[in-house]
């Protein structure tokens, strides 16, 4: 295991602690059940900060997905790991009282190419906010661009070219009923 491997927290299929934490590696190595975060960020125009995958990413490579999402480290809370999340990836300082919690899904993936089975749990959140994308930080082996998209149109691009984006078709349809609100 790499010295800077994180460490995560297992769960049963239901979302019970397990008392057990495993190296990311060997977690999506055997398939077991992990905590996540995704973040949101949607400015005051409606439009959605999307990110597009690194291609040195073991899933979905070179694909659009949330504005920023990753694992919750073992003994972490959500709003911790959705605060560290989002300064890693985009540079972005945010602040707990930010994230509007949406939902939480389970979501289950294999990429049988590279033996990666990715078992998540996944607390889903909204920021409001209006940023300046030159004026963020990306960290380029996780993520090589981002781009505002109006939530209508993002809507339709999943209809009319749906392999450009990381599939999340429950979490698409839940966020865009929320927004409806917003």
């Amino acid at each position: 295991m790499p010295l800077s491997e994180e460490l995560l927290d297992i769960y049963d299929s239901c979302g019970n602690a397990v008392n057990k934490t495993k190296p990311r590696s060997q977690v999506h190595r055997d398939g077991d059940w992990h905590r996540t975060v995704h973040v949101w960020i949607v400015n005051s125009k409606d439009e959605l900060l999307l990110q597009k995958r690194s291609m040195e990413k073991e899933s979905h490579p070179g694909l659009w997905d949330i504005s920023s999402a990753g694992h919750i480290a073992a003994g972490q809370s959500s709003i911790d790991a959705a605060v560290r999340e989002v300064q890693e990836e985009l540079g972005l300082i945010i602040f707990p009282g930010e994230l509007n919690f949406a939902f939480t899904l389970r979501n289950q993936c294999v990429v049988n190419n590279v033996g990666f089975i990715d078992n998540e749990i996944s607390d889903v959140y909204i920021i409001k906010r209006d940023i300046i994308i030159s004026d963020l930080h990306l960290q380029k082996s996780e993520l090589s661009d981002v781009k505002f998209v109006h939530y209508k149109t993002l809507e339709d691009m999943l209809e009319t070219c749906p392999e450009i984006f990381v599939p999340h078709e429950e979490e698409y349809k839940k966020l865009f009923g929320i927004l409806e609100f917003l």
